[in-house]
């Protein structure tokens, strides 16, 4: 009889350790998972502000282009954007 409850107490332990460690775990993991949001949000922000700062720099080039430079590369370079709104245009009306 002694070795059953023995045993019994031995089960309830390990059912508690059981049970602690598996919130400790949930704990854990909705941490971890709220983190992850954060992380995908500043990811996706900072994307954003990406696309922003390389259109700033294109429409940069493109004034140096106008302001400092001959003739001829300004023709090459509205040649380019020229080719570039032609590409667009024709996906439009695809």
């Amino acid at each position: 009889m002694n070795d059953l409850a023995n045993e019994i107490e031995n089960l309830s332990c390990k059912i508690k350790k059981l049970l602690y460690l598996q919130k400790s775990t949930s704990e854990l993991n909705k941490k971890l998972i709220n983190e992850k949001v954060e992380l995908l949000k500043k990811i996706e922000n900072l994307q954003t502000q990406l696309k922003k700062i390389q259109e700033e720099n294109k429409i940069i080039k493109v004034a140096k282009t106008f302001s400092g430079s001959e003739n001829v590369e300004v023709k090459k370079k509205i040649n380019e954007i020229v080719r570039e709104i032609d590409k667009c245009v024709t996906l439009l009306n695809n």
